[in-house]
């Protein structure tokens, strides 16, 4: 995929959207792993409130990595946080940009990795974003987490 090819697929709204609210998803799953691994069950809505919801989705991958999981090997936890950062840096260019810059396309399009999840577009992506969802799920050990409707907000965990 050029450099053009990747601007049309990342100037397209219905494709951005799509994206953004999938990167949105998987942060709304790594809360989820993030609750669960430092709060208290008593004290979820208070560690989310008062914690979880102030931190950038970068700083949330962060601690990703810092994990000590007994079921989950620092290598998976690393790979996993690696590809969320793939995603949460095409999302920051479409999320804070009217027009994304050819700098950030040339910046986006050199990283390969980056490349290879839109190449061949929807089908890479679809799988990029099933294989995350299923390793945040896989770290919660629940099997079904739906996503909440922004009028269920107040019955968030």
């Amino acid at each position: 995929m050029d450099k053009i090819e990747f601007k049309t697929l990342l100037s397209d709204d219905k494709k951005a959207i799509r994206i953004i609210r999938d990167v949105a998803y998987l942060e709304w799953l790594l809360d989820i792993v993030l609750l669960g691994y430092f709060s208290n069950p008593s004290k979820i809505n208070e560690f989310r409130e008062l914690f979880l919801s102030r931190l950038f989705f970068s700083k949330k991958i962060d601690f990703l990595k810092k994990l000590n999981n007994e079921r989950t090997t620092q290598k998976k936890l690393n790979s996993v946080a690696d590809q969320l950062n793939k995603f949460r840096k095409v999302r920051n260019i479409l999320a804070h940009n009217r027009i994304i810059r050819d700098k950030d396309i040339i910046n986006l399009n050199n990283n390969n990795e980056i490349r290879k999840i839109f190449e061949n577009y929807p089908t890479n992506y679809n799988n990029a974003i099933k294989e995350l969802e299923k390793s945040l799920k896989g770290f919660t050990h629940i099997k079904t987490i739906k996503p909440f409707k922004l009028d269920d907000l107040s019955n968030v965990i």
